[in-house]
């Protein structure tokens, strides 16, 4: 999921990029402002691993155990399989790795390069929610989100689909003076999408801004 691999970049993890490497790749620019993996590397099999648990219902078989096993444990092939943790691996369908992960580990070498100067950060001025974008790909450097996309990009700060979004605007409806359709909620998603500051999965949307640190908070206007 896009929204998986955002979350871990987030929290400063590893990420783990499937056969999708050109969807991931054009979510990479999105992201620069996140921690950047340190490397982009094929995937290592290990025991208990659901690669290992489910190997063939994942296309892979010959599972084998690393060779420098064989070196330390003189033991018969059944036994040093139980025994060991890492495997080398066969795909049981022929597949050419390097092609399709290459554009990803392209997008993953620029976004190490340029994470130092990249920022994506909020904060909220009044009635407004002011997105400071320093990214290569930012569209603007200040975009200003009030009234219904600024409750739906606060709402997103985790996952949310538009009817979760609807009904927490009815919830906090004082009075029924605004009325609101699901239409306007997926209006107001779409807005924030084009801009490149939302990214949208299987009809989930999720607000890619961080809060700004009280450091590197902008001096406001006083005259807005």
């Amino acid at each position: 999921k896009l929204s998986h691999l955002v979350d871990q970049a987030a929290r400063g993890r590893g990420v783990i990029i499937a056969k999708s490497g050109i969807p991931m790749a054009k979510l990479v620019p999105l992201i620069t402002h996140l921690p950047p993996p340190t490397a982009v590397t094929s995937i290592r099999l290990d025991r208990f691993s659901p690669n290992f648990t489910q190997a063939e219902q994942l296309g892979l078989r010959n599972l084998t155990p690393y060779p420098a096993y064989s070196y330390v444990y003189s033991l018969p092939p059944a036994t040093l399989t139980n025994l060991a943790y890492y495997f080398t691996f066969e795909y049981a369908k022929r597949q050419d790795v390097e092609s399709y992960v290459m554009p990803l580990a392209k997008a993953v070498e620029q976004w190490q390069h340029c994470h130092k100067h990249s920022r994506l950060f909020w904060m909220e001025i009044g009635e407004r929610l002011m997105i400071w974008d320093r990214r290569p790909v930012a569209q603007a450097p200040l975009i200003v989100l009030t009234g219904l996309q600024r409750f739906v990009y606060k709402l997103c700060d985790a996952i949310a689909t538009p009817r979760q979004i609807l009904q927490s605007w009815i919830a906090q409806s004082v009075e029924p003076a605004e009325l609101v359709t699901l239409t306007d909620i997926r209006a107001a998603l779409a807005a924030c999408t084009a801009k490149g500051i939302m990214i949208e999965e299987d009809d989930c949307f999720l607000a890619l801004a961080v809060p700004a640190p009280q450091s590197k908070l902008p001096t406001p206007d006083p005259n807005g």
